[in-house]
């Protein structure tokens, strides 16, 4: 889907491509924070009800304090868009391809800790 994403704004004439580009990018990275907002309370519901853990090894010490892990999170999420914002301005193919990559991946883990979560809420 991906690579279909991005064949699709080869093919776009130089004129819109940076707009659209932009638009897409921005759009990108706001559903980065919104999927990594959610992980954050998938796993903080999972945790306190013993249905699993925290996996992410940087975080498991912030686990057992959901205020700590949310700010830590929610600390992550914001500088990682941060940075994705700051490095559009010169190389934004490379930070639309890094933010669609993160969607993926935060899209499984939302996905998995959706399946965990189901039916116990």
């Amino acid at each position: 889907m991906k690579v279909f994403a991005l064949i699709i704004l080869l093919l776009i004439p130089a004129s819109v491509k940076a707009d659209t580009l932009d638009f897409v990018t921005n759009v990108s990275i706001g559903s980065n924070i919104i999927l990594q907002t959610v992980d954050m309370n998938l796993t903080t519901f999972i945790i306190a009800k013993n249905l699993g853990k925290e996996a992410n090894p940087v975080f498991i010490p912030f686990a057992s304090n959901p205020v700590a892990s949310g700010i830590v999170k929610s600390g992550v999420a914001v500088g990682i868009s941060a940075l994705m914002l700051h490095f559009k301005r010169d190389n934004k193919v490379v930070v639309l391809i890094s933010s669609l990559a993160i969607n993926g991946l935060y899209s499984y883990v939302v996905y998995h800790n959706g399946q965990i979560a189901k039916g116990h809420y």
